[in-house]
């Protein structure tokens, strides 16, 4: 594959998880606030497996289609960057969790 087609992809697909994330996140405040949850670790894992259901859903006809390539094949590609992803997602809001409680007891 050459490299400027794979890196206009991931540009692409920047530009989606980006887009993912903003709508996402509206929608699941949304539904914090409305019933009260609060940021749990619980909660948290079910915001990062969302969100990344929700981009998968977006991300894997992209690639498919982009590649020339089944959405099986595009599944199993995108399989390792996404639970790398996963990863830094959950500890990146864990943390923005952390570091908003703080400022807020500290303005309190």
């Amino acid at each position: 594959m050459e490299l400027f087609h794979f890196g206009a992809l991931a540009l692409i697909l920047a530009a989606c998880a980006m887009s993912c994330n903003m709508l996402y996140n509206h929608v699941f405040e949304w539904f914090e606030t409305r019933y009260c949850w609060m940021r749990t670790i619980v909660v948290r894992i079910g915001h990062t497996l969302g969100f990344e259901l929700c981009f998968m859903a977006v991300a894997l006809p992209i690639t498919a289609w982009w590649m020339d390539i089944s959405v099986g094949k595009a599944f199993m590609l995108d399989l390792v960057f996404s639970l790398f992803f996963m990863l830094y997602a959950f500890c990146f809001n864990w943390v923005y969790d952390i570091a908003r409680h703080r400022l807020n007891m500290r303005t309190k």
